[in-house]
């Protein structure tokens, strides 16, 4: 169960990377920069374009844990009582780099796609 949780927290979160790099796409680079700061790498692509990489993610947080108590009578008025549970889960992901391709436009650069590792969590 454990497994199935911080697997669906995992597709969420690179869900979150594309939504959030997304929003960028046909607009100056410049607003990332205003959200993220500098970028951690700028480099230039053979067809003009210009590569900007930002680190993106690292989250933190707690899956909560659950008890579960079953009572059940023994017969000659007494009772068994059962308690089973998991404990709560902190996770933490490291977070990666995320790369907006922009086309230069007079003295800015327009964001024309991005890429995001292809890894389960980023």
């Amino acid at each position: 169960m454990r497994f199935i949780v911080i697997f669906a927290l995992s597709l969420a979160l690179a869900a979150c990377a594309s939504a959030a790099m997304n929003k960028y796409v046909g607009g100056s680079v410049s607003e990332a920069y205003m959200s993220y700061g500098q970028p951690q790498a700028v480099f230039d692509l053979p067809d003009g374009r210009r590569a900007f990489q930002f680190y993106w993610g690292g989250r933190q947080g707690v899956l909560p844990g659950n008890v579960q108590t079953n009572i059940q009578p023994t017969g000659l008025g007494g009772y068994q009582v059962t308690t089973t549970g998991n404990p709560a889960m902190a996770y933490e992901t490291k977070g990666c780099l995320v790369t907006l391709i922009a086309r230069p436009k007079g003295t800015d650069f327009i964001v024309e796609e991005y890429r995001i590792p292809q890894r389960l969590v980023c």
